[in-house]
């Protein structure tokens, strides 16, 4: 339980989600000079309208979100973006109902029921066992 919380409840909501989707992708594909950003850059009149500091460096946090997202909430080298930040939240949700889930049938096997029951007691729907001929 601990190795899974700790992939699933951290480094995938850290290192994937927010800065490898939300975060990182935006800074990199909108970056001043990169490809498809020349005709944003010119009608705005500055490449550091989009969140981007003045002088600063890819990955170096002075990045901003927020205001990137005012400026280009969407542009076409962000193909899916939208669609793939809020599925892989969506499966962060599920991790974090799962975790919990995980928690009570371990609760409930302390207690003295088997996991079996336990599962049955927690989950909708007739089981194998409770089948009648």
């Amino acid at each position: 339980l601990g190795v899974w919380a700790y992939t699933r409840l951290y480094l995938y909501p850290v290192r994937i989600v927010w800065q490898g989707v939300w975060y990182g992708s935006r800074e990199v594909v909108t970056a001043p000079g990169a490809y498809g950003m020349d005709g944003f850059t010119a009608a705005a009149g500055s490449p550091f309208t989009r969140g981007h500091s003045p002088g600063a460096k890819l990955g170096d946090g002075s990045f901003d979100l927020w205001a990137n997202l005012r400026a280009l909430p969407t542009h076409a080298t962000l193909p899916g973006y939208w669609a793939c930040g809020s599925l892989l939240t969506a499966l962060l949700v599920m991790h974090v109902i799962w975790y919990m889930l995980l928690w009570r049938l371990l609760f409930r096997s302390v207690l003295g029921q088997t996991l079996h029951d336990g599962g049955a007691d927690e989950y909708e729907g007739g089981s194998d066992d409770d089948h009648e001929d």
